[in-house]
């Protein structure tokens, strides 16, 4: 009993200690908010299989008949440990449904994926397995199946391992959804079945309702590429070959569980017949015949290359990283499959098959035959649903391993061109524009991944074309952005610098192997190699940086990619000493370049810090001091040198017109400019014609504005300011300023005979004599000619002149914003100065 107490006791706090995790640890959810991606940063969870249980049921608020099983055992790279996790429920898996649980040093990093919420399912199937399977033979309806084809069983059985392995449709009770694609699905109870065809050729994922009979969902295994073009050819190469007897087959033991390369002989189903040469020199005399023999050289040596590219550059063991036999069929005649020609290659889920040519000759560039295995790598890894957008991130990868292999076996190749070599380009990673493919995802050439039932006539929503987005995004990302426009469908424009194929296929590898599951879109896929690049090379590093700028630039995403790179240090630099700015943020293992403006000079710099003085002990002023990293971008830090100073001042009025203050309003108030951080100042009046002080402010303002709490007697004033900072004191700057009856007319001075309107103006100033009485306007019209005016800009050159009746209309739309002076003198040699603001 006591046994049995501790136990409850222990599973009480387990459960009590993994709440849902924070929001801002969550960066992705569902269409019904069901976090996608969780990203640990102040949440604890241990790495151990129990906790990691104990977690999800508790985040996802998983029922009982939920629960989490381990698809294969962990796996540890560069200090991280990464499983993937099935859903089932009340026993059955829950397909598509996988979990990706990263951890290092012992806890979890990460958790991604997708988990399906299902209450009250019923598990008991209404349809038998054999009855579910007629329903779905009969949408196919073919001549010939694989599990009716001798051949076909006989390489089942080997490639299983096993006398009991067939092709023959077993048939698993599985959980689905149904509407996939719509925000409509619900899990529904269906029968899994693989199911090939040999003619017409075609091997699918089909999903029965286990009670209706419906076929709710099917997903393509065969997955292929359509050539153009009749040569192929990779130069006199080394192969690998095995020897039978006094004779050499096509057949290399020294790389997996082997690689064997058959002869289909131009027949329309399988053959598993070798190639034989007598003296293991297979010359093109022997091989470059009608019958297109050499093919068999291209495939057998591209899957050589393939493998070693996978096991040098990742430390993979062939496609299922346990030595997966890869196998060759070259010279087939696909038109017995159902092809309408045999310009073609496939991967078929096991096999990679290529057709001999009906125009052309068969499809075996390098790339292409990387291609066809890259698809097989990702049944055993993501397992990517082949339809919409998770199937164009399929063709998206395999194009990449494609150029990865191409470029690791045979550099002096064109990468980024895909089959090249057989006379025309297929596709395009540089430019997906160049065959019609998007480089902006939803933009030109782009195909809306709804485009109803997927099928081989829509090219199952776009697979092919859509790749465009996931090719080009490898491609700046390793090369940058230096030859494209860098400027995208959207308008957004970028600049990338790339780093290099190496550390890019690092990325893409370990996303696809870690983080991508069945239903990875393209949002998902931004994130999880974002995430990929983190683990890789740091959360602040250039990598992961520019993973995110790649993925902007291909209309995935925002462009908040960049660090939050600081220059920190004082605001001001003295005529005396130096100053030491110092970067925080700094994306890792990035070079900076420093440059500073006039009035500064380095004394010494480093890639984290920079020490500066003045360039000369007598002229103060603003100066920048600028870090550039990642060869464009930029941050930059604005100081002050020497003695704090005003050069302008702007009045801010609480009433009255900008350029002059009311005498009723006794808090008017200044900004004083440059703007600056960090100083002080202080300011006083002087009144005209003798500017004794009259008023010196209370106390010492911060920031820009002070306020003047006077009430003066009308007429003009002197406002003076100085500056305090570091360094010292200026010397008192001035600008003059008028306090104004405002009752009497704004811009006026007390007692002017002449209102002006408007002040401030942009088009026309209205020059007006005042009219307060009959007598006045009488005095006014026999007046005529006695008043004159003067224009003039703030630096006192005359702009224009005339003469005054009652009124004038002054067009000042063509002079420049800023202030300016209105004199009027009067027939008794009477003056008014009005200060006039254009804007």
């Amino acid at each position: 009993m006591k046994t049995k107490i501790t136990f409850l006791l222990s599973l009480f706090s387990l459960f009590s200690l993994f709440g849902q995790v924070k929001q801002n640890e969550v960066s992705q959810r569902d269409n019904l908010g069901t976090p996608k991606f969780i990203k640990f940063k102040e949440t604890k969870v241990s790495d151990d299989l129990t906790s990691i249980k104990a977690f999800l049921k508790k985040q996802f608020d998983s029922l009982s008949n939920n629960e989490f099983k381990r698809k294969k055992a962990p796996e540890t790279k560069i200090g991280f440990k990464s499983e993937k996790l099935q859903q089932f429920y009340k026993g059955i898996r829950v397909e598509h449904s996988v979990l990706n649980v990263v951890s290092k040093d012992g806890n979890l990093k990460s958790v991604n994926g997708k988990y399906l919420p299902i209450k009250n399912l019923k598990t008991k199937p209404g349809l038998k397995v054999e009855k579910a399977l007629e329903y779905a033979l009969s949408q196919i309806n073919a001549e010939e199946y694989a599990w009716q084809n001798a051949q076909k069983e006989a390489l089942i059985k080997r490639l299983g391992k096993s006398e009991s392995a067939t092709y023959y449709p077993q048939g698993e009770l599985v959980i689905i959804e149904k509407n996939k694609y719509s925000e409509n699905s619900e899990p529904v109870l269906a029968y899994k079945f693989d199911i090939y065809a040999t003619n017409p050729i075609s091997r699918k994922i089909y999903y029965v309702d286990a009670n209706s009979g419906d076929v709710i969902f099917s997903d393509a295994i065969i997955k292929h590429v359509q050539g153009l073009a009749a040569t192929r050819y990779s130069g006199q190469r080394t192969i690998e070959t095995e020897q039978t007897g006094s004779q050499f087959r096509l057949r290399d033991v020294s790389r997996g569980n082997s690689i064997t390369t058959y002869n289909n002989f131009n027949q329309g189903s399988h053959t598993n017949t070798h190639y034989i040469d007598n003296d293991n020199t297979w010359s093109a005399a022997e091989y470059n015949n009608p019958n297109g023999d050499n093919a068999s050289l291209d495939a057998h040596w591209g899957a050589m290359m393939t493998y070693d590219y996978f096991s040098q550059t990742h430390n993979r063991n062939s496609i299922d990283n346990n030595g997966y036999e890869l196998i060759n069929y070259v010279n087939a005649d696909l038109t017995g499959w159902g092809f309408p020609n045999s310009d073609n290659a496939f991967w078929d889920g096991s096999v990679m098959t290529y057709g001999m040519g009906t125009i052309l000759g068969p499809l075996v560039s390098l790339d292409i035959i990387a291609h066809e295995i890259g698809h097989g790598l990702d049944e055993n890894t993501s397992d990517l649903v082949y339809q919409r957008e998770s199937g164009a991130i399929d063709e998206g990868l395999s194009d990449i391993w494609g150029a990865m292999v191409e470029f690791f076996a045979a550099p002096e190749k064109d990468t980024y061109l895909l089959a090249e070599d057989i006379g025309i380009t297929i596709r395009s990673m540089s430019d997906p524009k160049f065959r019609n493919d998007p480089d902006t995802y939803g933009g030109d050439f782009w195909i809306n991944p709804n485009c109803g039932t997927p099928n081989g006539g829509n090219d199952f929503c776009g697979v092919h074309t859509n790749s465009g987005i996931l090719n080009h995004w490898f491609y700046l990302l390793a090369e940058g952005s230096s030859a494209t426009d860098e400027i995208n469908d959207n308008g957004d424009t970028f600049s990338i610098t790339g780093i290099g194929k190496l550390d890019a296929s690092r990325i893409i590898y370990r996303a696809q192997t870690v983080y991508f599951t069945p239903n990875t879109n393209y949002n998902d896929a931004r994130d999880y190699t974002i995430q990929a690049a983190e683990d890789l090379f740091g959360s602040n590093s250039i990598e992961s940086i520019t993973t995110c700028q790649a993925w902007f630039a291909v209309g995935v995403g925002n462009s908040n990619c960049a660090p939050n790179v600081r220059l920190n240090g004082d605001a001001t630099v003295c005529f005396s000493g130096s100053e030491t700015y110092n970067l925080t943020g700094l994306p890792t293992n990035a070079a900076v370049s420093w440059s500073v403006s006039s009035r500064l000079q380095i004394l010494s710099s480093n890639n984290n810090s920079i020490t500066v003085k003045a360039s000369s002990s007598s002229t103060s002023g603003s100066a920048t001091i600028t870090a550039t990293y990642l060869g464009t971008s930029d941050v930059v830090k604005s100081v002050w040198v020497g003695n704090g100073s005003v050069d302008y001042i702007e009045f801010n009025n609480g009433a009255g017109g900008t350029g002059y203050w009311c005498t009723s309003h006794n808090n008017n108030t200044y900004k004083i400019y440059p703007k600056l951080s960090g100083d002080t100042h202080e300011f006083r009046l002087r009144k005209y014609p003798n500017l004794n002080i009259v008023y010196t402010s209370p106390t010492i303002y911060s920031g820009n504005t002070g306020t003047i709490y006077y009430t003066p007697s009308p007429g003009w004033y002197e406002l003076e300011v100085r500056r305090t900072n570091d360094c010292g004191t200026s010397s008192w700057f001035g600008y003059e300023v008028e306090f104004v009856n405002c009752s009497t007319g704004g811009g006026g001075g007390e007692g002017g005979e002449f209102f002006i309107s408007p002040n401030p103006s942009s088009y026309i100033l209205k020059i007006q004599k005042k009219q307060k009485n009959k007598s006045l306007n009488s005095q006014s019209k026999s007046n005529k000619g006695d008043f004159s005016f003067k224009f003039y800009n703030f630096n006192g050159v005359l702009l224009k002149g005339g003469v005054l009746n009652d009124g004038y209309e002054l067009d000042v739309s063509k002079y420049p914003k800023g202030r300016y002076i209105l004199k009027i003198n009067g027939n008794k040699k009477s003056t008014e100065t009005h200060h006039i603001i254009i804007e």
